[in-house]
């Protein structure tokens, strides 16, 4: 499935109950991209972000706690 905001955010992956659920990808408007789990609508689980500049931070989330 995909969802497109206003902001420019994109996400393709998983759905369930209308919420991101399982694994996707999420392209924000800045130019930044999240490849990962999630869970309810958030983040969660393990993912990598790579930012706008060329940075990348691979990282996990545990009850909406990021660990590097």
């Amino acid at each position: 499935g995909g969802l497109r905001r206003a902001s420019g955010d994109e996400y393709a992956g998983q759905f369930r109950y209308m919420k991101q659920y399982g694994m996707g990808v999420m392209k924000y408007g800045n130019g930044s991209v999240y490849e990962g789990e999630f869970r309810n609508g958030h983040l969660a689980g393990h993912g990598i972000m790579k930012y706008a500049n060329g940075m990348a931070h691979i990282f996990r989330v545990i009850l909406g706690d990021v660990r590097y």
